[in-house]
């Protein structure tokens, strides 16, 4: 959701709470492991931990986990914890059950583990009413009265998610996911914690390097996101971030004859692309029933130009232009309405517009990435791509 905010940190009561005063509990319950069912070469496993931190022997959610094994048993070093895929709301089980993508060498020398975090996928998922999450704003606002109406659409759907989801709702902020590295590690039988984590991933770790400095062997934040920044910053930091990517890729179309928008201006033809979503009449191939909106276009270049995946996002505007359409097209960017309950992270109310109109008026022409900055809180340095997966 493109201007949603992630939960909000749990109070002072709850942050104070150490994983030397708790992780214990968790310590003895240990991981049942067996083979996924998904992927029989991949051994999968719960560990239950506690719902509410503060109450270590109270009322449990079973994490999901994922591992696969170092491939050289005698140069194994121990467990690589790929802490938490981004969103917030993607699965590090789903990340194992796919090909890897370490090098042969890490592979080599760790288990490769992977794990839902709390409140996401198999992890005790929240829910929330499709109707109430179908009344949804357009995520582009330029009025006050834009964002009064999202501040009661998230008022509401914050009710709803919270009564669907149950006790596990209020205890989804990044300290809880950092006590439940803290058990994962323990139950992994590992004396420290080595671990990987990209996006919204790296304010688990980085919680977790506050709260147990001394218990990291080695962590890596790809694309990370600075918790420090307020959120008109964050805003401004992104859609600069978002510009400079977009500019990248039109220099790599005028240089290198792979582009197959290679000799056409493509600044103009993005612009074009854009005025025809905004008139809804920009439609996906094969998908006749509903427009692209200018906003998930928008959120399209700012995904392909996340890897960057260059060809892929050339082909792709060459098509919405009435070229060829490429086998690996992909389905729509952004979300639709949706059926049923539906399980999904929680994301909390947009910044004020003025925090916006700050990006723009940065990056006043080319991709208005001013409107997606923030699409899904990443930080400022994205070096990730969700493969042929468009949908914001």
């Amino acid at each position: 959701m493109a201007t949603l905010l992630s939960a909000p940190m749990a109070g002072a009561a709850n942050a104070a709470i150490t994983g030397e005063d708790v992780t214990d509990a968790a310590d003895k319950r240990g991981i049942i492991w067996g083979p996924c069912e998904e992927e029989p070469t991949v051994e999968c496993g719960t560990l239950a931990v506690p719902i509410d931190w503060s109450k270590p022997y109270g009322a449990t959610v079973k994490l999901a986990l994922a591992r696969r094994w170092a491939t050289d048993p005698s140069a194994r070093i121990g467990s690589l914890l790929t802490t938490n895929p981004g969103g917030p709301g993607n699965s590090g089980v789903n990340d194992i059950l796919r090909p890897s993508g370490f090098s042969e060498d890490v592979q080599r020398r760790f288990d490769i583990v992977g794990y839902d975090p709390r409140g996401v996928a198999r992890s005790g998922s929240t829910t929330c009413t499709a109707s109430v999450y179908n009344e949804m704003p357009y995520p582009v606002m330029t009025s006050q009265a834009d964002y009064d109406k999202w501040v009661a659409f998230a008022a509401k759907l914050h009710a709803d998610c919270r009564k669907q989801t149950g006790p596990l709702y209020d205890h989804l902020d990044s300290a809880n996911v950092a006590r439940d590295m803290d058990a994962i590690r323990a139950a992994l039988g590992e004396d420290k914690l080595t671990s990987y984590g990209v996006s919204y991933g790296t304010l688990a770790q980085q919680m977790y390097a506050e709260m147990y400095p001394n218990r990291i062997r080695a962590m890596v934040l790809d694309s990370n996101m600075d918790h420090s920044l307020n959120v008109k910053g964050f805003q401004v930091t992104e859609a600069a971030t978002v510009q400079d990517s977009f500019d990248e890729f039109v220099a790599w179309c005028e240089r290198d004859t792979d582009c197959v928008l290679h000799g056409r201006d493509v600044k103009a033809l993005w612009r074009g692309l854009l005025e025809k979503a905004d008139r809804g009449e920009l439609y996906w191939p094969g998908f006749t029933d509903r427009p692209v909106s200018a906003h998930n276009l928008l959120w399209l270049g700012v995904v392909l130009n996340e890897a960057p995946v260059w060809r892929q996002e050339a082909k792709v505007l060459l098509t919405l232009d009435g070229g060829p359409v490429p086998d690996d097209m992909g389905n729509p960017p952004g979300n639709g309405p949706v059926d049923g309950d539906l399980p999904l992270p929680f994301r909390r109310s947009a910044p004020p517009t003025d925090h916006q109109a700050a990006a723009r008026r940065l990056l006043p022409v080319d991709v208005r990435p001013g409107e997606t900055a923030g699409a899904d809180h990443r930080g400022v340095d994205h070096g990730h791509l969700r493969r042929r997966h468009y949908a914001s």
